[in-house]
């Protein structure tokens, strides 16, 4: 792990740990006050959408995954499933308040709490980072675009994912 990515997971863990308190004061990270709801995530429909126990289909706030026929697109659905299907995941889900997609589905955050696995993992900047979404500012909660920019450069650096290929 380079000094880098060690820094970038003490923020992730910082961020989540600050969600995880229920705190209300107004944040930096524009999670800080919105409370999070316990789903099972049935399946997952692409890169940045999955479907909850519920039936509701959520879109990942601030990540941008490729589309269907798009290159990318099989391996971003499947490394999200990796992250958020199987019979002992339980997702934390937060809503980001008045952000939806331009279909209507309503942006969430969604975190595997370090309850599932050795350490929480906060899904949408994992993609990101992953190389297999981009920043997307539209449903972006205010606040989070330093932190995500961050991760979409390193897999631009990294050449990771979508940015492995030439424009």
């Amino acid at each position: 792990m380079t000094p880098m990515s060690r820094i970038f997971a003490l923020l992730c863990i910082a961020l989540l740990a600050g969600c995880a308190s229920g705190d209300d004061r107004d944040g930096e990270n524009g999670l800080a006050g919105i409370p999070a709801e316990r789903h099972t995530v049935r399946r997952v429909l692409s890169g940045d959408t999955a479907e909850l126990d519920t039936g509701e289909v959520v879109r990942y706030a601030g990540i941008a995954a490729p589309r269907p026929g798009e290159p990318f697109f099989e391996e971003a659905r499947g490394r999200n499933d990796e992250h958020v299907v199987g019979r002992d995941i339980v997702v934390e889900v937060r809503f980001v308040p008045d952000k939806k997609d331009a279909q209507g589905l309503r942006c969430a955050n969604l975190t595997v709490p370090a309850r599932t696995l050795r350490v929480s993992l906060w899904v949408n900047p994992e993609i990101l980072q992953e190389g297999l979404a981009r920043i997307d500012y539209p449903t972006l909660p205010s606040g989070l675009e330093p932190f995500f920019e961050v991760r979409e450069e390193e897999a631009r650096k990294a050449r990771r994912g979508i940015w492995s290929r030439p424009r």
